[in-house]
């Protein structure tokens, strides 16, 4: 099988995580655009060329609370039963959590955070629709422009 169909078949996670992030943009939850709602953890970005810089990028993030294994993406909404959802997005096939991702996942639930691992964008976007079924509407206080 060449590389191109292998792809295609079992895209990378970040292509699955532009699609994620694509479909975020045209769905809605009363009225609200998903991609509003949907935060990006940025544990995977791009650090450095070299090992001088990714080492002192590092060290930067890790000084502002940066840890490993928190899940990709955040669904800062609540339910009656949990503050919101982490969501890790995974390849379709072939990808694993790491134990510090395992460990993540224990302890947000054992919070009362859900938390779903999702093998593409699909999983993730089912996982997200799934769990926004469960939330009642957002009682919206501020008026844009209103000062306290």
């Amino acid at each position: 099988m060449r590389l191109g169909k292998l792809l295609a078949f079992n895209p990378l996670e970040e292509v699955e995580a532009a699609r994620l992030v694509e479909w975020s943009k045209l769905a809605r939850w009363h009225g609200y655009a998903l991609r509003d709602l949907l935060i990006m953890v940025p544990n995977g970005a791009y650090l450095g060329s070299d090992a001088r810089t990714r080492a002192i990028t590092m060290a930067k993030l890790k000084r502002a609370g940066f840890r490993n294994g928190v899940y990709d993406y955040l669904l800062a909404v609540p339910s009656p039963n949990h503050p919101g959802l982490w969501v890790e997005l995974k390849r379709r096939k072939g990808a694993q959590r790491s134990p510090e991702q395992v460990q993540f996942g224990k302890l947000m639930e054992s919070l009362g955070w859900l938390c779903a691992v999702a093998k593409g964008w699909e999983e993730a976007s089912a996982a997200i629709v799934g769990y926004l079924d469960t939330c009642a509407p957002p009682q919206v206080r501020a008026i844009i422009g209103a000062h306290d």
